[in-house]
């Protein structure tokens, strides 16, 4: 094989493996793929910036006709007086060193006064760089431009020796000099960005002042320390370790954007900091073992299989203000609880929810530990077509920075994944409680026994698959109706819809009234022929709830109002089952005069002798 020959062979392992799933599903501002490999990769080198999504994509509008190379274009927010100006290039194709001259070239001349390049530059980049002039403009403004060539390729060692030559050095903006830092970001940097870490127990050692901790293991309970830790020694295991570290935790990291975070940012770098301590509710750690050694004014602290169960957003935050604006944090105490546990489950259970309320967690997340959740996902990874059961907030979005989602995008869905929540909602309308779905789930999660009511003991994967399913397509007829036929409402009725199928079954194949779930089997059988009878029954729902919403739904009381209640159930349940059997009689009689089943009709879409008596 040649050279070319195997660099080509990379590059498509790494765009199939890697890259091709998170760039797929990112947001886009155009429509191809370069627009959304540019936008996914920008938003990806940005990620420790704090940049959002929109933020992402309001730099690359700047992309079109008449754009001079530049693709991107992201001024981040002054810190201590520095400005810095983020340029990207984006290349869905192999990149060359002319690429970044290129860019740098039409930088220095849209600054130029000679030049007449603004003449023919598209409206959109005009304006980000008439904006950036004011900047300039000011002597006392610290500013530093970064050009960053970003590509799925491979990029050749000549590109990035050449690439290197430019780094350190200076870019002339008008009348400023300012320093100029290059970069190339290339498939294989972000194959191995999105490699996650392996999994093995985390140790961390820190030394404090001997009056620093309070040592206190009541009988019968856990021991437990609460430390005056430095914020630079958090800073520094969450460099080390990142996600690793919260493991047990409900939730990863949601962001340094969230309005907490961007807070206790704020705090750690302003002179508020002094009373951090005393603002911030601190940190809980779980470890197997924690060993104190004490001389005459210090002690060192040694941890074993160290996991922090609360504080994970204090912990990301505190990195943040350290590694990436740069603050001394040495001075900074937090407030450390650290608990020798052995990592017991149960204890970690209830710290973690009785424990957090910096970013509040969200009702789904108190029951995001329960063990049946651990069950369920094995199941629906085991499944012919596997799902990935989300049941704690972010582990979609590590697992798939990990290159560990592949498996699940392939079939009629773009993405096969279920939240906690969104399996609870789809759950509770299928078994007919699309009220509680919509307005009342919060409850159904903070009350273990009405959670347990849809999980039950013994429900398994395949079980709570048809609802998701059928929530699936609900919810994309809403959006078709909504779009192509004006039914504005349409999106209120996607519980609804869930309901009266769910009704509707069990009028088609009755279960016994203790019984929340069809039995395994026939929930299998259900799932395997969904598309050929899901649409058939879904057309009649909305048909009839619509018909209902249209005769009942008033200026004082909507659609919304009216599908908050369950008045509507009975009746629009025994019209849906009214017209279905009305179906089944028509096909039935075209059988007995034909002598064949209609091909497309509900009895031949269903699993054999699930109708019954009907």
């Amino acid at each position: 094989m040649s050279p070319a020959q195997n660099r080509a062979q990379r590059e498509s392992h790494i765009w199939d493996t890697y890259l091709q799933g998170p760039v797929s599903e990112f947001p886009t501002n155009g429509s191809t793929i370069n627009d959304s490999f540019r936008d996914w990769a920008v938003n990806f080198v940005m990620a420790d910036q704090g940049v959002s999504v929109d933020e992402t994509l309001s730099a690359t509008a700047v992309d079109s006709g008449g754009d001079k190379g530049i693709d991107g274009w992201l001024t981040i927010e002054p810190a201590d007086g520095e400005h810095n100006l983020f340029v990207f290039q984006s290349k869905n194709t192999r990149p060359s060193y002319e690429d970044l001259i290129k860019t740098t070239d039409a930088l220095e001349a849209l600054y130029s006064p000679t030049s007449t390049i603004r003449g023919t530059t598209n409206a959109e980049l005009i304006g980000r760089v008439v904006e950036f002039e004011d900047v300039l403009h000011d002597d006392d403004n610290v500013i530093t431009v970064s050009v960053v060539l970003v590509t799925s390729r491979l990029a050749s060692q000549a590109t990035r020796d050449r690439a290197a030559d430019l780094d350190g050095s200076t870019i002339q903006l008008g009348s400023r000099s300012v320093p100029l830092s290059v970069q190339v970001v290339d498939g294989q940097d972000f194959a191995d960005r999105l490699i996650a870490a392996e999994d093995s127990p985390i140790a961390w050692t820190f030394t404090v002042p001997n009056r620093s901790y309070f040592d206190l293991k009541p009988e019968g309970s856990f021991r437990s320390v609460n430390v005056a830790v430095p914020a630079q020694e958090l800073a520094a295991l969450f460099n080390d370790h990142d996600i690793r570290l919260f493991r047990l935790n409900p939730r990863f990291t949601l962001g340094v954007r969230t309005v907490t975070n961007a807070k206790i940012v704020d705090t750690l770098t302003s002179p508020t900091r002094d009373h951090f301590f005393h603002l911030n509710n601190g940190v809980t750690v779980l470890c197997e073992a924690v060993a104190i050694e004490s001389d005459a004014t210090t002690s060192r602290f040694s941890l074993s299989d160290v996991q922090i169960v609360n504080g994970c957003q204090t912990t990301s935050s505190i990195y943040h203000a350290r590694y990436v604006r740069g603050e001394d944090l040495t001075d900074v105490p937090v407030n450390v609880r650290i608990i020798e546990s052995g990592l017991n489950q149960a204890i970690a259970r209830q710290i973690t929810v009785a424990t957090n309320d910096q970013n509040p967690l969200r009702a789904e997340d108190s029951r995001s530990n329960e063990v049946i959740n651990s069950r369920l996902a094995r199941e629906f990874d085991s499944l012919p077509e596997p799902w990935f059961y989300e049941f704690k907030r972010g582990m979609w979005r590590f697992a798939d920075a990990a290159g560990e989602t592949a498996r699940f995008k392939t079939g009629p869905f773009a993405v096969r994944r279920v939240a906690l929540k969104d399996l609870t909602q789809a759950a509770l309308a299928f078994i007919g409680k699309p009220d509680d779905a919509s307005d009342r789930i919060r409850f159904v999660f903070e009350q273990r026994q009405r959670f347990r009511e849809v999980f039950v003991d013994d429900v398994s994967a395949i079980q709570l698959l048809l609802p998701t399913l059928v929530y699936r397509r609900a919810h994309d007829k809403a959006k078709q109706e909504k779009e192509q036929n004006q039914v504005d409402y349409a999106p209120n009725l996607r519980f609804p819809m869930v309901a009266v199928v769910g009704q509707v079954l069990r009028w088609l194949h009755p279960v016994s009234e203790d019984e929340t779930y069809f039995s395994t089997s026939v929930s299998r059988s259900l799932v395997e022929t969904e598309s050929n009878w899901v649409n058939m029954l879904l057309d009649t729902a909305f048909q009839r709830l619509k018909t209902y919403m249209d005769t009942h739904a008033t200026p004082s009381t909507g659609v919304r109002s009216i599908v908050r209640r369950r008045e509507w159930m009975d009746d629009v349940v025994a019209q849906a089952t009214e017209m279905v059997g009305a179906r089944i009689e028509l096909e039935r009689g075209m059988e007995a005069t034909q002598g064949i089943q209609p091909s497309g009709g509900l009895i031949a879409g269903t699993p054999e002798s699930f109708i019954q008596n009907r």
